[in-house]
């Protein structure tokens, strides 16, 4: 397709049915001097055309006040229908560690006003960053109060670390999704609208710019590099993949760099916060090898005893191209801490009691010889204060990993926080009780629940990092109230994590 000019598309009047900016607008990738604004034009829920199939001018600004009196940056960009009507536009020329406000102007209709902050510039003295860590946010399992807490809190950051979305309605749920499973892009373009229409989303977008990475159900269950945990044939997974790919970049505000390309993505990426904080998000789904240990299942979906296969060091949980890019730049920016985002426990944790075992083989335990290397890699490189942070499991949990990670007396290495789900379910008091049973079994855990839904607040100093767990009196309504349920701290030079 030849791209049309903005001017050329602005010549001709566009009309709407109905107001084109229902799914709001958000940020994200921030960077010292820009980052990403994203709106998608929508007017009529749902309906593939409902704002027209021919090409629509889009004129967004950035201010620097609330009232855009002092615009900073201005433009215009190309909504096409063949990419949903969406549009990412990369902002630079704005300063470090501001606050900047932005909207979009379309068809004479305004959008919804989104606030941004720009980061610190690499190196530079910074005393505290507040940030949030998300993930998991199944629609059906109930409502999004969570985010209404969180923006509340003020943080200058969110991070989600995947399950944006689910593929399908899981449960039953609470709340319909307008299709049962997506299957193509039409079905994946639904179930993202159908998130987005959520108020409260849309105000955790607006309210501060977001990074995030991927997880299982932005495609399928369990899926990862070619494996296909529904049974689809290779085609058949490669039409589907690439339609969860396409449908995922539309709707979220990223970089256009990672726009699909051939059926691959470029999802990892590395942020730093001054001299405080190093980002380092991962992709673990893409590229890693297909699962092991999968003929004998111990207790249910992927849980298996360890096999020869997990300690095969050829295979990979990132792939060796975004191991190879996470080796060369860990702790590159010399920041006080390093957190590895990634989806899920890196720690190894038997799920039953005995002397066989239980290990998540959809998870690191699954890859045990990648996370060594990646452990390996740590120690050599001495890097100040790692910590990894993950989600998926529906529940909080704490603990270190020790620096041979199979090895229950091993010397801690990597302090670990992972927050529970925004909505999904958790499991409830049985999963509760038997797990809280294994921590014996399991010397570097050192908290878990997940009877609660929530999201982790994050303070971090060049002293200490706390998180707060803030959880949700009732997922069930959306005007529920929140509390912190425990506090975790890590401490500067002190691998631990001490909860209360």
């Amino acid at each position: 397709m030849v791209p049309v000019s903005a001017q050329a598309v602005a010549e001709a009047p566009v009309k709407f049915a109905d107001y084109p900016f229902k799914l709001g607008v958000a940020s994200g990738d921030p960077l010292p001097d820009g980052l990403v604004i994203w709106t998608r034009l929508m007017p009529v829920p749902f309906d593939p055309n409902g704002a027209g199939t021919a090409p629509i001018t889009v004129r967004w600004q950035v201010a620097e006040d609330e009232g855009f009196s002092e615009i900073a940056k201005s433009g215009a960009v190309i909504a096409y229908c063949e990419n949903a009507h969406a549009v990412h536009v990369e902002v630079m020329g704005l300063r470090p560690e501001r606050q900047y406000f932005y909207r979009f102007i379309a068809g004479g209709e305004e959008s919804p006003k989104g606030r941004a902050f720009t980061l610190p510039e690499p190196g530079k003295h910074v005393e505290q960053f507040r940030f949030a860590l998300a993930s998991c946010q199944s629609f059906t399992d109930g409502y999004y109060a969570a985010y209404r807490d969180m923006i509340a809190a003020d943080p200058r950051l969110i991070i989600h670390a995947g399950d944006y979305i689910y593929e399908q309605d899981w449960i039953g749920g609470m709340r319909r999704l307008p299709v049962p499973e997506a299957l193509d892009l039409a079905g994946y373009r639904a179930l993202y609208a159908a998130y987005k229409l959520d108020p409260l989303l849309q105000d955790a977008h607006a309210g501060a710019p977001w990074l995030s990475i991927w997880d299982d159900h932005e495609v399928e269950n369990d899926w990862g590099g070619n494996f296909s945990q529904g049974g689809l044939d290779a085609e058949a997974f490669m039409r589907r993949k690439a339609a969860a790919f396409k449908a995922r970049f539309e709707h979220m505000p990223v970089r256009l760099g990672t726009r699909p390309i051939k059926g691959k993505v470029q999802l990892y990426q590395r942020s730093v916060v001054g001299d405080l904080l190093q980002f380092d998000l991962l992709d673990c789904r893409q590229f890693r090898d297909n699962p092991a240990c999968m003929g004998n299942p111990r207790t249910f979906r992927s849980f298996t005893e360890m096999c020869k296969q997990v300690t095969d060091g050829g295979r990979s949980m990132l792939g060796r191209q975004q191991e190879s890019w996470l080796y060369r730049g860990l702790g590159i920016f010399g920041a006080k801490w390093n957190a590895l985002v990634q989806t899920t426990l890196l720690s190894p944790f038997d799920f039953i009691a005995g002397d066989t075992g239980a290990y998540d083989m959809d998870g690191w335990d699954g890859y045990s010889a990648s996370r060594q290397r990646l452990l390996d890699t740590i120690a050599a490189k001495k890097i100040a204060n790692p910590v990894s942070l993950g989600g998926n499991i529906h529940a909080y949990y704490t603990g270190v990993i020790g620096r041979q990670a199979m090895d229950k007396g091993s010397k801690p290495l990597v302090s670990e926080v992972v927050g529970t789900s925004i909505s999904s379910g958790g499991g409830g008091d049985d999963r509760h009780k038997n797990t809280l049973a294994q921590f014996g079994e399991n010397p570097g855990s050192r908290f878990f629940e997940n009877r609660k839904r929530g999201y982790v607040l994050c303070d971090v100093s060049h002293k200490r990092w706390d998180n707060q767990f803030r959880v949700i009196a009732d997922v069930r309504d959306k005007n529920s109230k929140a509390s912190t349920l425990a506090t975790a701290t890590i401490e500067d030079g002190i691998v631990d994590v001490n909860n209360s």
